[in-house]
């Protein structure tokens, strides 16, 4: 007799296995929902608060003012030696870097010369001039840039000091 109670539920359990293994006789119930991203276009400059110094009264050890021979090359005196810029494009356009600079107190802008490497050397200019170009940067790009000062023999003293300001144009080609 107890045999015969165990063969139906043998029989229940075996079903339901089966309608488990096939998914049939089971609901599903799905959800779903879409997330939107939008990316603008960026294409930004940082430039570094660095501000640099050329101290003729005291220069770097390996320079002397007035100089044994002209034209003479300076190093900046202060503690920052070079500008550090920061460039982020997320663009798949070029883009270009502009330098220039304007002087006062009678220095001549060509008086500064800019490099990225510090082998290739070029005069500032009051027009601007290429500096680099790129395109998609995938993080924010360091580009160093070093100074020196050309000194020829025919500058005055400066009634206080002379002031250059060099400025940067990033614009997409």
């Amino acid at each position: 007799m107890k045999r015969y109670h165990l063969y139906p539920q043998f029989a229940g359990v075996l079903l339901l296995i089966l309608l488990s293994l096939t998914g049939a006789g089971a609901t599903e119930s799905a959800m779903e929902h879409n997330i939107s991203v939008n990316v603008p276009e960026a294409l930004q400059i940082e430039v570094g608060d660095s501000a640099l110094a050329f101290n003729l009264f005291s220069p770097n050890p390996d320079e002397k003012y007035p100089a044994a021979s002209y034209p003479a090359y300076y190093t900046p005196t202060s503690v920052n030696k070079y500008v550090s810029i920061k460039l982020f494009s997320n663009c798949d356009k070029e883009w270009s870097l502009m330098i220039g600079g304007e002087a006062d107190n009678g220095l001549k802008v060509q008086a500064i010369e800019w490099s990225l490497d510090q082998v290739s050397w070029f005069p500032l200019e009051s027009l601007g001039q290429p500096m680099k170009r790129g395109g998609f940067t995938s993080n924010w790009l360091e580009i160093k840039v070093y100074f020196r000062l050309v000194m020829y023999g025919n500058e005055y003293a400066g009634n206080g000091e002379y002031k250059v300001r060099v400025f940067y144009n990033l614009s997409s080609l």
